[in-house]
């Protein structure tokens, strides 16, 4: 087969993962084409760690083939094998995870979700083209070398330590040029004191995502938003409360286009009206999603509802599910009312109802990433 090899990375470019092992089994020019693309994207999940004992994890391979590590874009962990009896990752795995990282010398993102690989971070200190990272484990400041990294676009936090709380107005502080994503998810000790230091360094900031920071209600959140004039991307939690007003907001509200609302609170009629209220204030124009764990308590609300929801149509749901299926109709008529344009303009695929906000890692991966499009690493 005569191909021009330009011809063929474009061809290769646009196959899946499964195809392009396909295609470098083909001739020695498929592989040679082929493995740029094999390995610019390397993951390990579950099912990775399913096959673990039959075969070579990807970071062994280019731990052994080091010319490998250059093609390298993109690395997400989001598991990893532990010994038994054990919660630490198991020393070999390690290993060959902290070779693999030296040789990468064209990373642009790196996403952890597991815990325990801590160790790890000091290697990412000299990938100056590295642009997102996302790290879910404890951290102490013998551990968090990366606080002096300045040229990140995207930054989040899943579980932040107290030491990296503690030190992310400053961190921030030096990317205040370049990052334009911050996501800071499910922590204890975040609060107001944090987050407005943090934002006030960050003017030039398009996507927020403060999700299930138990101390910083959507209140803070909004109030906070008068250090983003740039914001596009935003998402946050309602938690359990019986205020249902909005504070007045002496500043311009950022034209927000992609919006999400993780809802923890329970049901309860004032929902409603604070929804309303949220909806009409920032006017998402592209996109909205939203969810709630009370959803979830009612067998096979989601795909009834999204029906509905998409078609206008009635389908036989139980009582409870009609309740809150009319909840969201009435929502949706809000929606219509309170756009600076119809509801058609708002695309039905760009409404989305969850009954769960997806944990860190899933397949489904963040709400945020549906109403969005800002998670390509996660």
């Amino acid at each position: 087969m005569n191909v021009n090899l330009d011809v063929l990375e474009l061809i290769l470019a646009q196959l899946a993962s499964a195809d392009l092992v396909a295609a470098a089994a083909a001739s020695r020019a498929f592989l040679a084409c082929a493995i740029p693309f094999l390995y610019s994207r390397i993951e390990y999940t579950d099912s990775h760690l399913k096959r673990a004992k039959h075969e070579m994890s990807p970071f062994a391979t280019i731990a052994a083939h080091d010319h490998l590590g250059v093609h390298v874009k993109r690395i997400a962990l989001h598991a990893a094998p532990l010994p038994r009896s054990s919660r630490l990752i198991h020393p070999a795995f390690l290993k060959d995870f902290a070779l693999a990282l030296t040789t990468t010398t064209n990373l642009r993102s790196f996403v952890c979700t597991v815990n325990g690989a801590s160790p790890l971070l000091h290697h990412l200190v000299d990938k100056h083209r590295l642009s997102h990272i996302r790290i879910s484990t404890y951290l102490s400041s013998r551990q968090m070398p990366l606080h002096d990294h300045i040229g990140l676009h995207s930054l989040s936090l899943d579980s932040p330590s107290q030491y990296v709380i503690d030190i992310l107005p400053k961190w921030t502080a030096n990317m205040q040029k370049t990052l334009a994503h911050l996501t800071l998810f499910e922590s204890y000790e975040m609060d107001i004191t944090v987050l407005i230091p943090t934002l006030a360094q960050l003017p030039r900031l398009r996507g927020l995502h403060v999700i299930s920071n138990y101390r910083i209600s959507h209140l803070t959140v909004l109030k906070a938003l008068s250090h983003t004039p740039d914001l596009r991307e935003l998402s946050f939690t309602i938690f359990r409360s019986r205020e249902v007003s909005l504070p007045p907001l002496n500043f311009s509200i950022p034209p927000i286009t992609h919006l999400s609302i993780d809802i923890s609170a329970s049901y309860n009629p004032g929902l409603k009206s604070l929804l309303a209220r949220i909806i009409s204030l920032l006017s998402p124009k592209e996109a909205l999603a939203i969810c709630g764990g009370w959803i979830g308590e009612i067998k096979a609300l989601q795909s009834a509802l999204t029906y509905q929801l998409m078609t206008m149509e009635t389908v036989p749901v139980e009582a409870e599910a009609e309740a809150v299926i009319m909840t969201y109709l009435a929502i949706l008529t809000l929606i219509q009312a309170h756009l600076h344009s119809s509801l058609h303009s708002l695309p039905r695929s760009r409404f989305f109802i969850f009954p769960r906000f997806p944990p860190p890692g899933s397949e489904r991966s963040w709400i945020a990433a549906k109403a969005s499009r800002c998670w390509e690493s996660s």
